[in-house]
């Protein structure tokens, strides 16, 4: 299950910046309601988003905990992730 979905992920990413370029056409589309349709699904996107903290090394040791119960967290995906984003 969690191989499929991974998958899946993978799949929906890669048609990311496809859809992204669609809608921006429908933007700039002379047919009124096709624009205002458009306007409205990014109006929507925008309020969807969650904001997320600004501490980046607090975000990161977030995605890398993995019980709620103990608050483990995988070191080395921490330490990776850090030097990943140039935090060592």
């Amino acid at each position: 299950m969690q191989r499929a979905r991974g998958q899946m992920e993978f799949r929906l990413s890669s048609m990311y910046e496809d859809a992204l370029k669609a809608l921006q056409d429908c933007l700039n589309s002379e047919n009124d309601s096709i624009r205002l349709k458009a306007a409205s699904a990014v109006v929507e996107m925008i309020n969807a988003l969650k904001i997320g903290g600004t501490d980046v090394r607090k975000e990161i040791k977030s995605l890398c905990e993995y019980s709620i119960d103990t608050m483990s967290m995988d070191r080395q995906k921490y330490a990776q992730m850090l030097k990943e984003n140039g935090l060592e």
